[in-house]
């Protein structure tokens, strides 16, 4: 049981940046909520009542937050909101009637650091500044002084200020480190999605990201909502080059045309699905260029030699399509790009003289 109350804490933790802050806002409220219902029946057995009203109230006041949280997500703005204000006059409260270098004393030093963790940099300052304020309102202003319950030393009046900014510049430093980690996090994390959907060689969407697409695509033929056409495309002579040059030289052929098909395509989805392979989903804004599209793959890669490492390659990209008519599965559509790409490529090697195999002179 333990265990999977820690494995659930760790995956609410490891989550998203927004889900760890929401997180971390109910343990709070269920935590403080607890100490404070303890320490109200504590002060009741000891007799000290006004602190046990103080206790009392700050739990009722958890018990709402945890309410609101499971509400709605203003609901949820509402009770941080509401937090913010609890604290403030938790804090205010321990000052006026909390006894001298006692238990009190310890809860306003700890207070700001836990703002900070809660609140961030910006706001959770903003909280200590005014946590600040009324220390020196309370100890160094006559009026203040005059509505304490217990009569502070001036030692302690004058020391505590500065242990409260101790703590509170302990806790910005913490949390400081904590943001920057996070985004060193996030940061990593992104890296690690990009790379696991993205093929290494060209940059494309990779093979992973392709069979995703086609279960999305699905689900919207079966709602009749899908718009979109099924372009195959294959190098040919791939394997020529590379029994002739070696892989390299085939590698940069793959390269090449992945770059060319990122510069044509400006609102579709383009995949290296290994090898010779390249799959697009037009969709968007290239659904109506389509015929310009076309165009551009024909002017650039159709038939086309290049110059590499002083040696003369052939780039040439033969290719099939279908569209979607909002009935057709995708592995139909597939079929039919298919069925043209291996007749488009079966003119081409013959209108251009490609040959079936490496020529080795």
């Amino acid at each position: 049981m333990i265990k999977r109350i820690i494995k659930f804490i760790k995956s609410k933790l490891d989550g998203a940046n927004e889900e760890r802050i929401r997180f971390q806002f109910l343990i709070v409220y269920i935590i403080l909520g607890t100490v404070s219902l303890v320490m109200t029946l504590i002060n009741f057995i000891t007799g000290y009542k006004l602190l046990m009203f103080q206790t009392l109230f700050f739990s009722i006041g958890l018990i709402i937050n945890i309410i609101l949280f499971f509400i709605n997500k203003k609901c949820e703005f509402v009770a941080r909101l509401f937090f913010f204000l609890e604290i403030i006059a938790l804090f205010t409260s321990f000052v006026i009637i909390g006894e001298p270098e006692g238990f009190a004393a310890i809860w306003c030093a700890l207070l700001p650091a836990c703002g900070l963790l809660l609140y961030g940099k910006k706001y959770g300052s903003i909280l200590s500044l005014i946590m600040l304020l009324i220390l020196i309102f309370f100890y160094w202003i006559p009026f203040g002084n005059s509505l304490l319950r217990y009569e502070y030393t001036e030692s302690f009046k004058l020391r505590f200020p500065i242990l409260y900014i101790a703590f509170f510049s302990v806790g910005l430093v913490l949390e400081t480190i904590l943001v920057y980690t996070q985004n060193e996090l996030n940061k990593s994390k992104e890296k690690y999605k990009k790379l696991s959907y993205h093929d290494g060689l060209t940059g494309l969407l990779n093979e992973r990201s392709y069979f995703e697409e086609i279960e999305k695509l699905n689900i919207l033929t079966e709602h009749k909502k899908d718009d979109y056409i099924v372009m195959v495309m294959d190098l040919n002579g791939l394997k020529l080059t590379n029994d002739k040059y070696g892989h390299h030289f085939g590698c940069h052929l793959v390269v090449l045309t992945g770059q060319i098909l990122q510069s044509i395509f400006k609102d579709s989805l383009v995949f290296h699905v290994g090898g010779d392979e390249f799959q697009a989903i037009i969709k968007g804004e290239d659904l109506n260029r389509f015929d310009e599209i076309l165009k551009e793959i024909d002017e650039k890669l159709l038939y086309r030699k290049i110059d590499y490492k002083n040696h003369e390659l052939l780039l040439s990209v033969a290719y099939g399509y279908a569209r979607s008519n909002h009935s057709s599965p995708y592995h139909e559509l597939f079929e039919i790009a298919d069925k043209m790409l291996y007749a488009n490529k079966k003119e081409m090697k013959k209108k251009y003289n490609i040959p079936n195999r490496a020529n080795t002179d």
